[in-house]
């Protein structure tokens, strides 16, 4: 069951390979450039790719990089409440009773 994990990151980055191939080879992009013009048909591709971009690169980094586990929340309280001086966070205090209410 382990290998499952690998053939789906292949699975979905074949899928975005060929959505890919069929923007810019197929004819989308030249679509896009005869109907907006040659200014408005970069501009387009260049959002296109900076959003294939960080889709690629934040499906990497969610891959490669092990999630926050309570061995971290420990860590982290544990200098906040160091740095801070104070054992826990700051009370709410309703506008009603510093009025006196």
């Amino acid at each position: 069951m382990r290998l499952a994990g690998p053939f789906f990151v292949l699975g979905f980055y074949y899928l975005l390979y060929m959505h890919i191939y069929s923007y810019c080879i197929d004819g989308v992009m030249a679509i896009v450039k005869k109907r907006l013009g040659d200014e408005f048909g970069l501009v387009w591709t260049a959002v296109g790719v900076i959003i294939g971009y960080n889709v690629l690169f934040n499906h990497t980094m969610a891959c490669w990089i092990k999630a926050g586990g309570p061995s971290d929340l420990v860590r982290i309280e544990g200098l906040r409440e160091k740095i801070k001086q104070r054992a826990c966070r700051k009370e709410f205090t309703d506008i009603d009773d510093d009025q006196g209410k």
